[in-house]
């Protein structure tokens, strides 16, 4: 049984994966309030499988908001803590990519962009193989064009095709917990993928 978690977005998204199954799952667009909601939501899960405990965790890394991140992480390794178990890391810009090319086996691959706010997309290209391309913070006319010749998915998209609406746009869906269950088995273990510095400074 693995428990994944994905609050690094605008979703509090968890799921109980059992051999490649969803055994239950919430997937909730709440944008703010992912730490109030995250363990209420995963007791939730644990209650509607009729079991205490995970034997693995996957959490999403990034990249999305510093808090998104740092709630995701922290329950995951509390979680692994309390129940002995492994916590491995996935990206968001993975967890999207995997879902659209499980979905559209016509594709040869995709080009995930998630609004990422301040004027810009975090965005990643992949092919069937895996990553294809850098993830980046980029400006919405950078990022539309790295995207042609591409099919492109994501919460950025409507971004993108303000700029190019010749893109092939195919699904503006954030990332999903549940997903987890279409990566490959081999994950690495968790650790913060923030991709540019927190909104929130220090004060001098």
């Amino acid at each position: 049984m693995e428990l994944a978690i994905e609050t690094a977005l605008h979703a509090c998204s968890a799921a109980l994966i059992d051999g490649g199954q969803i055994v239950a799952e919430r997937h909730e667009i709440i944008a703010r309030g992912h730490a109030e909601r995250l363990v209420p939501l995963i007791g939730e899960l644990l209650a509607e499988a009729g079991v205490s405990r995970a034997d693995a965790v996957t959490v999403d890394v990034g990249p999305g908001s510093f808090t998104g991140i740092r709630v995701g992480l922290a329950a995951a390794k509390a979680f692994g803590l309390a129940w002995g178990a492994p916590v491995a890391g996935c990206t968001s810009t993975e967890l999207v990519a995997a879902a659209v090319l499980a979905a559209r086996a016509d594709l040869d691959g995709v080009y995930v962009a998630f609004d990422a706010s301040r004027g810009e997309v975090y965005a990643q290209r992949f092919d069937r193989a895996g990553a294809a391309g850098d993830l980046a913070a980029l400006p919405p006319e950078q990022a539309a064009v790295a995207a042609r010749g591409w099919t492109v998915a994501g919460s950025g998209t409507a971004l993108l095709s303000a700029v190019d609406a010749s893109l092939a746009v195919v699904d503006h869906r954030w990332p999903r917990a549940a997903d987890v269950r279409l990566l490959g088995a081999r994950r690495p273990a968790a650790r913060p993928l923030y991709v540019r510095p927190p909104d929130a400074k220090v004060p001098a």
